[in-house]
Formats: structure tokens, C-alpha cells, sequence
């Protein structure tokens, strides 16, 4: 009987925690993705600026 009532509650618990993590993942997740994105396409930006200015320079001299 216990391992019965274990195999329950695991899948009751696996249920519970698929539950979290699809409404933290709904929630959260677009706001992580947005940061993460801007950062990166602000990096690249920088880098391209950066790598312009060399480019330049370097045609320059």
C-alpha cells in the first residue's frame, strides 16, 4: 500500500510542480526574454559601432 500512496503523491507532487513551473514560465518568461534580448541587441550594437569606428580608422590610415 505505501508504494502505491508514494507512486500518488510523486504524481500528484510531479502535477503540482508542472503546474509552478508552466505559470511561473507564462508569467516570467517574456519578461526574461524581452531583458535578455534588448541587452543582446544592445551589445551587438555597440559592437558594431565599435567595429564600424575600427573599420574606418583602419580605412583611414
Amino acid at each position: 500500500m505505501e508504494s502505491v500512496n508514494l507512486a500518488q503523491w510523486h504524481t500528484k507532487l510531479n502535477f503540482l510542480g508542472l503546474k509552478a513551473v508552466k505559470c511561473l514560465v507564462e508569467n516570467r518568461l517574456f519578461d526574461h526574454v524581452g531583458i535578455i534580448l534588448g541587452a543582446i541587441a544592445q551589445n551587438l550594437l555597440t559592437g558594431v559601432r565599435k567595429n564600424v569606428r575600427n573599420l574606418r580608422y583602419t580605412i583611414w590610415v
